[in-house]
């Protein structure tokens, strides 16, 4: 049985203010799940031989989705129209605090993305939102999700 994970946070960054859900389930769920298979392969000995099978089993990954509200109010209290938003940006890491990845929406009526092809083990999630202007908000409060393969 998948078991989901649903984070529910508010976000208080530099723009504006926005809620965040993650949400996960195994493989993604909803037919998203991708899981790895085993496959044999021969074993290669000093004289270039092959002798005997070995069994290699691919890395598991699985997904998670991330799903936000788009932000009416900076932080400052004006209100902040759709028209205002560029993009937004998820940085996600295996390590509170440290995200090594970075993925781009430039749609700003985006409100979800499911990031695919994850190996298995924890990921920390932050979300930030670019203005028109190129102003990049502060990062939203850290999502946890445990990625599993199902």
């Amino acid at each position: 049985m998948e078991r989901c994970l649903k984070v529910i946070r508010k976000i208080r960054i530099l723009l504006i203010v926005m809620p965040l859900l993650l949400t996960g389930c195994g493989g993604g769920g909803g037919g998203e799940t991708v899981a790895g298979s085993d496959v044999g392969t021969g074993t290669t000995t000093g004289g270039g031989s092959t002798s005997g099978n070995t069994t290699v089993a691919a890395q598991q990954v699985g997904a998670a989705r991330l799903s936000w509200q788009p932000p009416s109010q900076r932080v400052d209290g004006e209100s902040l129209s759709l028209s205002e938003i560029g993009s937004y940006r998820i940085y996600y890491g295996t390590r509170s605090g440290r995200y090594d990845y970075r993925i781009e929406i430039s749609d700003p009526s985006t409100t979800s993305y499911v990031i695919t092809d994850l190996p298995v083990d924890t990921y920390y999630f932050v979300l930030t939102t670019v203005d028109v202007d190129g102003r990049e908000s502060g990062y939203s409060t850290e999502a946890v999700k445990r990625v599993t393969s199902s």
